[in-house]
């Protein structure tokens, strides 16, 4: 597979990893769980920049950097949030003085926060081994 063709599968992994995403955050946060998903196709090359590079060739290898792309793809995810939510002013109250930074790491946190305490990790990490064996499989070499 060329560069631009694999590009091109890891946006639409990050697309279909933005559906999962919005209908898992749709009731937590609402409309602001749209500055993911846009984000997500986006999110979806940077994983998969970050795999091309890293291709442990052990299981146990690849079941840990499958859950550190997904934690950091959940908190890019997060932060993509939290600019919406500046930018849109969503949760912004008559008078209030936000600091920009700590609106976005409250979403990268509870981002972060939901997925693992909720449980989710335990659904999403075994999707996330898999869609990587996908993505490794189909690397360009480097």
């Amino acid at each position: 597979m060329t560069v631009p063709r694999f590009h091109l599968a890891s946006a639409v992994s990050g697309v279909c990893w933005g559906l999962i995403a919005y209908a898992l955050g749709r009731g937590a946060l609402g409309s602001l769980v749209w500055g993911g998903v846009v984000v997500s196709p986006l999110i979806g090359v940077l994983v998969g920049l970050s795999l091309r590079r890293l291709a442990p060739g052990t299981t146990r290898g690849r079941l840990a950097v499958s859950l550190v792309d997904l934690y950091a793809a959940v908190a890019v995810f997060g932060a993509a949030v939290g600019v919406f939510d500046l930018v849109t002013g969503v949760n912004a109250g008559v008078g209030w003085r936000r600091d920009p930074s700590a609106v976005i790491l409250q979403a990268v946190l509870a981002s972060l926060w939901g997925i693992t305490l909720t449980g989710w990790v335990l659904l999403l990490w075994p999707l996330s081994y898999f869609n990587h064996l996908l993505l490794w499989r189909r690397r360009p070499s480097p």
